[in-house]
């Protein structure tokens, strides 16, 4: 799934399509030659033991990972943009997105379209796919819960 979803520059590959390189029921067709970005990427599910089977990007239709940015990106298969609502998934995400806001991390969704951010609380597109947004998740506790909210500023 991931030489589907992201884009690489140096393969002349846009976000969103298969690599010209990537051979269903194979692999990767230049893996020896394949680009750094290729060879320095592991997915969330191939490093973290705690993903069962159904989180595997092929079945799941997403990739799980960190961002430079410090955020934690699922980038959703463009041709299923709504996987990540399909159960386990998105009780899983909503309860992972508690775990890293608890670490000041974000959980965001791009699903091609749009950034969306994910709360244990609320689901809210943060602007197209390409745009950065500008946002601040607000804490609040009630009732001995924490919840949040999350605020797109202009």
């Amino acid at each position: 799934m991931c030489c589907k979803v992201y884009p690489v520059p140096v393969l002349s590959k846009p976000a969103g399509k298969w690599c010209q390189h990537c051979k269903p029921g194979q692999g990767c067709g230049i893996w020896l030659e394949r680009p750094e970005f290729c060879r320095e990427f592991f997915c969330r599910y191939m490093i973290d033991p705690n993903f069962g089977p159904e989180w595997k990007p092929e079945t799941c239709k997403f990739v799980m990972n960190y961002q430079p940015n410090g955020t934690f990106a699922v980038t959703v298969d463009p041709g299923h943009r709504t996987a990540w609502k399909q159960e386990p998934y998105y009780t899983g995400l909503k309860r992972m997105s508690g775990q890293l806001l608890g670490g000041g991390v974000t959980l965001f969704v791009d699903d091609r379209i749009h950034l969306i951010i994910v709360t244990p609380d609320e689901d809210v597109i943060a602007g197209k796919v390409d745009d950065v947004p500008n946002y601040e998740i607000r804490r609040d506790v009630r009732g001995g819960v924490m919840t949040y909210r999350v605020v797109i500023k202009p």
